[in-house]
């Protein structure tokens, strides 16, 4: 039983980070992005850590710490006692010659909360539906706002301090997902830790809510099917030692 919940306790997660440029409006497009641009490197930075992988002694989430095939570079942050390593696109490897770009893909493709920076200013809304990953259920987008924006959302009353750097982040999931929480109050964010530890805490119980989503929640049902057939096994190892063990005494 220990053994089962220890199995099943998520002690570390996982999440995609994809570079979504001006007019960019398909998966790959998006995951053809290669260079850091400006704005993009300073929310790396805000996310968490730039590490060097290579020697990377801690959560890894699935990337290569010994032979650089992940690239060289990742960003790493803990909210509270878990460990969450970004899977950024643009510092994964890029192929030349693949527009699918498969290789990055078989990180990011895989996480289930994916993180989108949009490098714009429109207001146009992200189609959770370009991203074909069957793991993919989440989208965090996030935007920062320029300063002509910032300076009339101040005169609306909406922020304090034109000098900061203000986000507006947007929630959106696939069909299946459950409720969000916890609820953002509002879309524009300054930038400082409490809306660092407010996304990551909605990011993390985003994960959580999409287990419960029906591919999910079917994967986690023969997990726990298996794990139980296995303890089960180990029991009846463990009774079967102690009869013999009864019988040699006497």
């Amino acid at each position: 039983c220990l053994r089962l919940e220890d199995m099943l306790l998520m002690k570390a997660y996982k999440f995609g980070v994809l570079y979504m440029g001006e007019g960019q409006a398909t998966e790959e497009a998006i995951f053809n992005n290669r260079d850091l641009a400006p704005n993009f490197m300073e929310f790396l930075e805000f996310l968490g850590d730039v590490i060097e992988l290579k020697g990377w002694d801690g959560y890894r989430g699935g990337l290569d710490v010994k032979n650089g095939s992940t690239g060289e570079r990742s960003v790493f942050t803990k909210l509270n006692d878990y460990d969450i390593m970004f899977h950024v696109g643009p510092l994964l490897p890029f192929t030349e010659g693949d527009p699918q770009q498969l290789a990055k893909k078989r990180h990011i493709g895989n996480d289930i909360v994916v993180i989108i920076f949009k490098d714009d200013n429109s207001a146009e809304p992200l189609d959770p539906s370009i991203f074909v990953s069957e793991f993919n259920h989440v989208f965090a987008v996030v935007q920062k706002i320029s300063h002509p924006d910032v300076v009339q959302l101040k005169q609306a009353g909406e922020v304090t301090d034109i000098n900061q750097t203000y986000y507006r982040v947007a929630f959106v999931s696939k069909d299946g997902v459950h409720s969000l929480e916890p609820p953002i109050p509002k879309e524009v964010f300054q930038k400082n830790q409490k809306f660092h530890r407010l996304f990551l805490t909605k990011a993390v119980n985003s994960e959580r809510s999409a287990m419960y989503a029906d591919k999910f929640v079917t994967k986690m049902a023969r997990t726990r099917l298996a794990l139980m057939q296995d303890s089960g096994k180990d029991l009846q190892k463990l009774e079967k030692k102690e009869k013999t063990w009864q019988l040699l005494k006497k």
